[in-house]
């Protein structure tokens, strides 16, 4: 019998691309926890370069890794389509992996690093391409996504020409605009683009408009930080920051990240596991956002006093590179990469434990940096960061690998009386044996009618929680209390929802109160 994988060539080159990253991130944050260690006062012995091989390991090893090979993949699936020439993907594959391993084996900064970042700058040209052409195909849904797409795409190809030309532009390889086109540029457009189309997973509507504002600030930050560093201009750098801080609040407004709300959860097939994968998600992605706001601001205090203390660039840098992306990818790789690569989704084996140490990890490496403004000294206990973050890595791979192996457990959610809290968790009741969504305020159930034949009726009977009811049925009519109980049906069910199924004019509501039928 053929694998999947072998079957599907695209699903082969996302395994690669994975590993690849997977096998480099390892690397990259071992050789960050000895010089995590060394900086904290633990003797370790290292070289010159490795303070290189770090950053250039997991910024353009893992991450670009990691995340080309999910876009390839998924971005194709979001247009119903496949990319142009399999041939060309596998040659971005072996170009971007042969420069990575150049980058850390050689002694870039002086002999091999021109020769390498060509190599990185061909692969990203053929991944902008590519994923560009894709991305414009007119098919599929959420088209307000499509420009972020492009955008990480473009930052990515410019992220790998600031790298090819540094020693011309006389730019440090890893100053702040580097660093946020390849951050937040590259890896924060496409993170965006993935999570606003990936919504269900958290049971939750987005806003369309600040979607779209997402991707214009997003735009306009990327064009200006590239700007920034051609011209070596610090002012619109941190213009460039300040953009992709607005894009981050547009991207937190849209997805609802700290409201925590949850309007299409309420459906009949919700299940105990459902809502497991929601409250991974919602801590996921509370942690991996409040990490991005912490990391943007502390970067805007560090460009606008023109510090050289090490915290504030340490942590600015931890803050995106750990917090936010990390927390994101332990929040969507158990959800997209088992259904991707032809396996059965987050049934079972679902573990917060990757997450809640990783951002243990990067709250004791941030109180450590903290405490180092009163001490000169960073203390010795902010060495555990790096093997911290490493136990999270290998644990999450483990929970990636055990997901979905056990028996799937389908328990649903039982309420044996119902209030205003739990008629949330409960889809719809049967008013004279037809299904109806509905509100509980007050005591009473509201409906919209849909069927003619129920406006007639002065009584009705209808189910819920196996217990049966009588009802006075009354009409709501009144504008203001009609729009009061359809922002309700909106608040449960999702405004798309409920557009789809009652259109945008609504004018009547039916009220039922209820009795209960003995027996």
């Amino acid at each position: 019998m053929v694998s999947e994988s072998k079957r599907n060539p695209l699903r082969l080159l996302t395994l690669l691309f994975i590993a690849t990253g997977s096998v480099i991130a390892f690397f990259g944050t071992a050789v960050g926890s000895a010089l995590l260690a060394s900086i904290s006062g633990i003797s370790v012995k290292l070289t010159p370069v490795d303070l290189h091989v770090h950053p250039s390991a997991q910024i353009y090893g893992f991450i670009f890794e990691f995340i080309m090979g999910v876009a390839y993949i998924l971005v194709p699936r979001f247009k119903a389509s496949t990319i142009s020439s399999i041939r060309m993907a596998y040659l971005n594959y072996a170009l971007l992996t042969v420069a990575n391993i150049g980058f850390i084996v050689s002694d870039y900064l002086y002999k091999y690093f021109l020769i390498f970042s060509i190599l990185f700058s061909l692969a990203t040209l053929i991944f902008m391409v590519q994923i560009i052409k894709v991305t414009l195909i007119k098919k599929g849904v959420f088209p307000e996504t499509d420009p972020l797409i492009m955008t990480a795409a473009v930052s990515a190809f410019f992220s790998s020409l600031i790298l090819s030309s540094a020693s011309y532009l006389h730019t440090d390889l890893f100053s702040p605009g580097s660093l946020e086109l390849s951050l937040l540029g590259f890896a924060g457009s496409m993170i965006y683009a993935v999570e606003i189309r990936s919504v269900s997973f958290r049971q939750c509507d987005y806003r369309i408009t600040f979607t779209k504002m997402t991707s214009l600030f997003q735009a306009s930050a990327v064009a200006i930080s590239f700007l920034s560093l051609l011209l070596s201009d610090n002012i619109l750098q941190l213009l460039g920051t300040l953009l992709f801080l607005l894009a981050a609040v547009m991207a937190i407004i849209s997805l609802r990240i700290f409201e925590l709300a949850h309007p299409l959860m309420y459906r009949p097939s919700m299940t105990q596991m459902h809502y497991k994968i929601m409250k991974y998600n919602d801590l996921s992605m509370l942690l991996a956002f409040f990490w991005l706001l912490v990391g943007l601001v502390i970067g805007i205090i560090y460009e606008i006093t023109d510090s050289s203390i090490f915290i504030f660039r340490d942590l600015s840098i931890h803050s995106v590179a750990i917090g936010f992306i990390g927390s994101t990818i332990l929040c969507f790789a158990p959800m997209l990469l088992p259904g991707l690569l032809g396996r059965r989704g987050p049934t079972t084996g679902l573990s917060y434990y990757p997450v809640l140490i990783l951002n243990a990890g990067l709250v004791i490496r941030a109180v450590g940096d903290a405490f180092s403004l009163v001490n000169a000294p960073l203390p010795s206990w902010e060495a555990l960061s790096g093997p911290l973050i490493l136990i999270s890595m290998a644990w999450f791979l483990f929970m990636i690998h055990n997901i979905g192996k056990k028996k799937e457990m389908l328990q649903k959610v039982h309420h044996s009386t119902i209030d205003e809290k739990t008629s949330r968790e409960i889809a719809e009741i049967r008013v004279e044996d037809r299904p109806f969504w509905f509100i509980y305020k007050n005591g009473e159930y509201f409906i919209i009618p849909k069927q003619e034949s129920i406006l007639e009726q002065k009584s009705v009977s209808f189910d819920v929680l196996g217990r049966r009811y009588s009802a006075m049925v009354y009409r709501v009519d009144d504008r203001k209390q009609v729009r009061k109980l359809v922002k309700l049906f909106v608040d449960k069910y999702g405004e798309r929802n409920f557009i789809n199924s009652f259109g945008r004019n609504v004018n009547l509501v039916l009220g039922l109160q209820p009795k209960e039928v003995p027996g």
